[in-house]
């Protein structure tokens, strides 16, 4: 997931979602209320889980993850209940300081996220005074999307990607159907990622 911006490096990948059965996978739906966050199962198969549940089943991933090796958390959810500690690097907020960075003053955000009741977290992450249009798109099942985003955010100044699922050739399609640049998740935590094995 991470490509040739983490190259060289030697990753290992645990998912949340290992081992459960079906039926404990459908137990961790969000609550009214929850953050929803979109994954899919090595089957394939879509499913949307709460926050909360994944939350704790990866920091007993993370507590098993040597002192001074890198982690990295592949969602851009917020994850407040996740402690800081040296060579964590967090998808989301590596997210949101790359497009505010990237933004403009003042500039219209075209946002696109892979499910509609993530929409108060996404707005909350553009630079304060900028406005933010939503677009909503599963990153595994909606095929031809960059078509229906080049009209709905015809008006926009930058698009962001909010989600790992998205990739880089739906990024291209973005950037080629709406003209507009595009700030992609994956790319972004890729980055960081390569920073922090660096050192």
């Amino acid at each position: 997931m991470l490509g040739d911006a983490a190259a060289g490096i030697e990753a290992v990948e645990a998912g949340a979602l290992d081992g459960l059965s079906r039926e404990e996978v459908q137990a961790g739906a969000p609550r009214e209320g929850e953050m929803p966050l979109v994954s899919r199962l090595r089957s394939g198969e879509e499913v949307v889980i709460g926050e909360d549940f994944v939350e704790e089943r990866m920091a007993a991933l993370l507590s098993r993850i040597p002192e001074g090796d890198v982690a990295a958390i592949l969602c851009t959810g917020p994850f407040s209940g996740i402690s800081e500690r040296p060579g964590l690097v967090k998808a989301g907020p590596i997210f949101d300081r790359t497009l505010q960075a990237a933004c403009p003053p003042g500039a219209t955000v075209g946002m696109l996220i892979p499910e509609r009741r993530q929409e108060a977290d996404a707005r909350r992450r553009v630079p304060e005074g900028s406005r933010c249009v939503i677009g909503v798109a599963s990153p595994y099942l909606d095929d031809g999307v960059e078509e229906r985003l080049a009209a709905q955010f015809r008006d926009v100044d930058i698009v962001g990607l909010n989600c790992l699922g998205y990739n880089g050739p739906l990024e291209t399609a973005v950037a080629r159907a709406t003209g507009k640049p595009v700030v992609l998740a994956r790319r972004a935590l890729a980055e960081a990622v390569g920073r922090a094995a660096a050192g």
